[in-house]
């Protein structure tokens, strides 16, 4: 039969309250009175519910990644993909469970209200949002990826403004002065725009290293672009249709993620235009695809794996309550492909 904390109780004669608390919350009784109840515990077999003693210290023993975008979207995208990896591993060394939390009825902050989690992983949020004010609120730990730092906000990034202005500085260096740049887009719920700090990051290291080439920004077309093949595609072909002729496009086209820049290539290709002979093409991330497609893609390779793993584990610290490094920056590296023309 089953050994019960009713069981110790009797057998300590302490109450049954000082023995739920021997396990579950002993700082609120003695260590010599702790000692005392878990000796006799030992002497009558009993061995802890871990369901109960879960449900006692409202853990729930699973953590949420919280996504701005259909589920569909999260997981067409490689980069996402290496982040859910990251946490997954994280996740599963500590035997939590792991669950996508995508906005209901394209609304996130229902997404947030109902999520049995004991904490949360983000993405790109900005401390003054509201759905950071929501998730505060429900007293539920968090850590960003991509976010804004916030001295009240643990995150993990890269150095996304030196990665960017090492890509533009390879690009200028090949000789292209015609260029234009491919952003990602802001996700948006109905609530809230879902604050995208890569992309202003990204685009601050683009500008400087323009300027410090003596190229002026103002001169460079910005277009906003979806993380996605379809969205590499309609945005290549947005800046065809802008430009009159050969002599008025860009020569070279810098994108913000690997898998828009994979799809604007192909729209390039079934118009006949070479990559990278007549325009090149870079990306950001450096997934698995950029190395199969031809040409093979120039990148930034981001360590989108360690990252997860990194915010994950930095949520575990804050679950348990261990002293944490609030803010974790990784480098980038540049990966010199095929689709990264020299100009002569």
């Amino acid at each position: 039969m089953r050994v019960t904390i009713n069981d110790i109780a009797k057998a300590s004669g302490f109450s049954k309250t000082s023995v739920s608390f021997a396990f579950n919350d002993p700082s609120r009784i003695s260590k010599k009175t702790r000692s005392k109840i878990l000796s006799i515990a030992e002497s009558l077999g009993y061995v802890p519910d871990p369901v109960a003693r879960n449900l006692s210290m409202r853990k729930i023993g699973t953590i949420g990644f919280l996504v701005p975008q259909a589920i569909s979207r999260v997981f067409l995208n490689p980069y996402m993909n290496q982040l859910l990896l990251g946490i997954g591993e994280a996740c599963q060394a500590k035997d939590y469970s792991l669950t996508v939390v995508p906005p209901l009825r394209g609304r996130i902050f229902d997404g947030v209200r109902s999520a049995a989690v004991d904490g949360f992983i983000t993405l790109g949020l900005h401390p003054e949002m509201k759905l950071v004010q929501l998730i505060k609120q429900r007293h539920i730990p968090f850590v960003t990826i991509d976010g804004t730092p916030a001295q009240d906000i643990p995150g993990v990034n890269t150095y996304d403004q030196k990665a960017a202005y090492r890509m533009m500085e390879e690009i200028i260096n090949a000789g292209h002065r015609r260029i234009a740049i491919f952003s990602l887009e802001h996700a948006k719920t109905r609530e809230d725009h879902i604050y995208t700090g890569a992309r202003d990051w990204r685009l601050e290291g683009f500008y400087k290293a323009l300027r410090d080439n003596g190229i002026d920004p103002d001169t460079v077309p910005v277009y906003d672009c979806e993380s996605s093949e379809q969205g590499g595609r309609d945005a290549a072909q947005t800046a065809l249709e802008q430009t009159v002729g050969a002599s008025g496009r860009p020569t070279a086209m810098a994108f913000m993620s690997d898998i828009a820049a994979i799809g604007a290539m192909e729209e390039l290709q079934d118009r006949g235009v070479s990559v990278p002979d007549d325009i090149s093409v870079t990306g950001f991330d450096n997934i698995p695809e950029a190395s199969m497609v031809h040409p093979k893609l120039t990148t930034m390779a981001q360590p989108g794996f360690e990252i997860g793993k990194a915010a994950t584990q930095m949520l575990f610290d804050l679950l348990d309550e261990r002293k944490l490094e609030k803010h974790l920056y990784f480098d980038s590296q540049f990966i010199a492909r095929e689709s990264l023309g020299i100009l002569s």
